[in-house]
């Protein structure tokens, strides 16, 4: 249903994955969604945490396919501080991230990592 809107890291490299690894990333983004929160379908407010983590799937699969072709030669001219595989590996962790703040917290207790004021003891006199 929303899989045509994944990120544009996704759309921009279509020629390199095929349909089919789009369509079973957002499968298996599906079931990690029903397995973390118990509902059958997305809710409305967790569509974007969910398609930035079955983007997340593909751009793991982008960094595979760039870290299998980078470049090997040294350039005197120039400093590469990181692959585009690296680059690609940052993002998808980025996006898992952001899945994990919006859908794995929401389903957490109202204390789950928030301070709490404890009741202060009483001395013994």
């Amino acid at each position: 249903m929303y899989a045509t809107r994944l990120p544009s890291y996704v759309q921009d490299e279509q020629g390199i994955l095929s349909a089919e690894e789009i369509n079973n990333a957002y499968a298996d983004m599906l079931a990690k969604y029903q397995k973390d929160t118990g509902n059958l379908d997305i809710a409305i407010e967790h569509v974007d945490a969910c398609l930035k983590l079955a983007a997340a799937s593909c751009i793991d699969m982008l960094a595979t396919y760039f870290a299998n072709n980078d470049n090997s030669t040294i350039s005197s001219d120039s400093v590469d501080h990181g692959s585009k595989a690296d680059s690609y590996r940052r993002i998808a962790n980025g996006y898992r991230s952001q899945y994990n703040a919006v859908v794995i917290n929401d389903n957490k207790s109202s204390a789950y990592g928030k301070p709490v004021a404890l009741p202060k003891r009483q001395r013994l006199r």
